[in-house]
């Protein structure tokens, strides 16, 4: 299960190494609910118990006696299994934004395989009820309603029994904005003030929101605009696509809102909140007005900061270059510039929190699960909890508890394979961090989709459904 196989694809790399099969699938299904029901099902609930304890001391600055009920921010997101919206089965999880580990999880099934064979049985006959009163304690069906509606579902589940069992209140959620899940939790504390579950928002989602905004402005503003030239063009107009105008202001609004975090700002007086927020506003629309041919450089550089990176502030000239915009933008873009440094979405990227652990958290799971494959409910759970203590704990440390928990001892090759995938992964992620490692992703994230956007310039249309 590990390594996203399951009893079939054990068989055929068995026949493939010249090995006997391993057990029949009868007996694998056995096993599999074996290891759920008495080993990774604990381990992974003590797991999340330590890492609560370990945020719990972050929290609070030291010491904590875990009595009494504390405020933790956390990242929450909900994952499928199955691509669109038509899954059987999703995913809840929340992590702590402050250590990156995960606190609970919650698995939900719209279906149960022995409820689906029981069907044609008499739901009011002596031998349904008799079955029911055996199996219901074990029905892995959970979940009544459409697949989308699973991830507000987990989370609301999630945010009740955070006080009854980690002693804690998830007070803060940052999430993407993508479903209902907020307005499931917001008051589920209570209503009063500093009661009520705060947003926070994912700064990488909200960087999107900026290239969304500005390509649909250019897809959809028909005709010739105050100048007498269209929205699109070349030199001075807004041009589409990551390599235009469009992916350029995006990058800059991202940058912007990346370079003006302030996570203690967030957590001091008032005073220090509105400041930050203030400074990235202007940040903000600094991207436009500089962006933009004005005439009156007073005006055009208002918002620059002094001794960084614009030349008119530093020199005291700039000249204006190919991709700046003719001055009519200005009236166009200022309303969604506007819009997406309002007060209240600047106030939520403050801390400058995201949701890549959430997202790194998802692709164990699903690595272990794989889509594209069928699983049962009990298969999802288990790879769940896997991917729960693999992610807290690592490679070595997971798979040592586990074999543990079976009675089982871990061989010199095998405690030599975790210990190197611990330390290639440490090693990939310490490199991953470095800014030139960043620049180079970007780069070549950049070329590619210019690529792309050129050959589909040039092919036309090559594909669509019932087109041809």
């Amino acid at each position: 299960m590990e390594v996203g196989l399951a009893r079939e694809g054990i068989a055929d790399m068995c026949s493939i190494l010249s090995m006997p099969p391993p057990s029949t699938s009868t007996s694998y299904g056995q096993h599999v609910r074996t290891v759920f029901q008495s080993s990774e099902e604990e381990e992974a609930e003590a797991q999340m118990a330590e890492a609560v304890k370990r945020a719990r001391a972050v929290a609070v600055g030291g010491e904590d006696s875990g009595e009494e009920v504390i405020n933790l921010p956390v990242t929450f997101d909900g994952t499928w299994a199955k691509r669109g919206f038509t899954s059987n089965y999703g995913v809840g999880v929340v992590i702590s934004a402050d250590t990156g580990e995960v606190l609970d999880r919650e698995v939900l099934s719209k279906i149960c395989d022995e409820c689906n064979m029981k069907n044609q049985m008499d739901k009011e006959g002596e031998d349904y009820k008799l079955w029911w009163e055996g199996h219901k304690n074990r029905c892995t069906k959970n979940f009544q309603g459409s697949s989308p509606a699973m991830e507000a579902a987990t989370a609301k589940i999630l945010w009740q029994r955070s006080i009854s069992k980690h002693k804690v209140k998830y007070s803060h959620m940052i999430s993407d904005g993508d479903s209902k899940a907020f307005s499931e939790v917001q008051y589920i504390y209570g209503d009063s003030a500093g009661e009520a579950v705060e947003k926070l928002d994912c700064i990488g989602h909200v960087g999107k929101r900026m290239f969304r905004a500005l390509d649909k402005i250019k897809k959809e503003t028909k005709g010739k605009l105050a100048d007498g030239k269209t929205v699109g063009g070349g030199k001075g107009r807004l041009t589409g696509g990551q390599n235009g105008m469009v992916g350029k202001l995006s990058e800059l609004y991202r940058n912007a809102i990346r370079k003006n975090v302030d996570r203690l700002a967030s957590k001091g007086d008032q005073d220090k909140l509105e400041n930050a927020k203030v400074k990235m506003q202007r940040a903000i629309l600094a991207v436009l007005y500089h962006e933009v041919k004005l005439p009156d450089n007073s005006v055009r550089h208002q918002y620059c900061p002094t001794d960084d990176w614009c030349e008119y502030k530093n020199s005291g000239t700039m000249d204006d270059k190919d991709h700046h915009l003719d001055a009519v933008f200005l009236d166009l873009l200022l309303p969604t510039f506007q819009r997406l440094s309002e007060s209240s979405l600047i106030e939520r990227c403050i801390p400058g929190y995201t949701q890549n652990q959430t997202e790194s958290f998802n692709a164990l799971i699903w690595k272990r699960c794989p889509k594209h494959l069928w699983r049962g409910p009990l298969y999802v759970k288990t790879a769940t909890n896997l991917a729960v203590l693999h992610f807290n704990c690592g490679a070595l440390s997971s798979r040592n508890r586990m074999l543990q928990s079976l009675k089982l001892t871990s061989s010199h090759h095998t405690m030599v394979a975790n210990m190197r995938k611990d330390r290639v992964r440490i090693s990939a992620a310490d490199k991953a961090c470095e800014e030139s490692e960043k620049k180079k992703r970007k780069k070549q994230t950049k070329e590619k989709l210019v690529q792309e956007e050129d050959c589909v310039e040039r092919e036309g249309v090559m594909y669509e459904s019932g087109a041809f």
